[in-house]
């Protein structure tokens, strides 16, 4: 059972490096300005980004508040395609809501949507890993 554990933890922990990786490149910060930020040394950064070392929680934090993005976001792996529909549910909730719970759920779907946009920016930016094919 403890292996499954650790084979999510190294997916999460791969993921949560890769976002980070795109976002500081996106952003055009150098690994030693994101150490610096985080106070933490440059091959903490190279670690972390390679997905061998985990992120602490403060730092996860910090790096949200730095890139504007959630932490749903940095530790999740998701097509951004996921996103673009909305489930039946979710009308239902916006059909139903009072006027406190419309605007909140209104909020929601305004930062989905930034998170959207982000993901698409990042894959624009950031050239694929995978070889051209002739």
């Amino acid at each position: 059972m403890s292996n499954l554990t650790d084979e999510k933890e190294r997916k999460v922990t791969a993921v949560c490096g890769k976002h980070i990786r795109q976002l500081r490149e996106l952003y055009d910060y150098s690994q030693e300005q994101l150490a610096e930020y985080l106070c933490c040394s440059e091959e903490t950064i190279q670690k972390i980004e390679r997905g061998v070392q985990s992120v602490k929680y403060w730092r996860l934090i910090r790096i949200c508040d730095l890139f504007n993005v959630s932490l749903d976001y940095l530790l999740r792996d998701f097509d951004s395609s996921d996103l673009q529909t909305v489930p039946s549910y979710v009308v239902k909730l916006f059909q139903e809501a009072d006027e406190t719970e419309f605007e909140i759920l209104s909020r929601h779907m305004i930062n989905a949507s930034q998170t959207i946009n982000l993901i698409r920016s990042l894959k624009e930016k950031i050239p694929s890993s995978k070889p051209e094919e002739d």
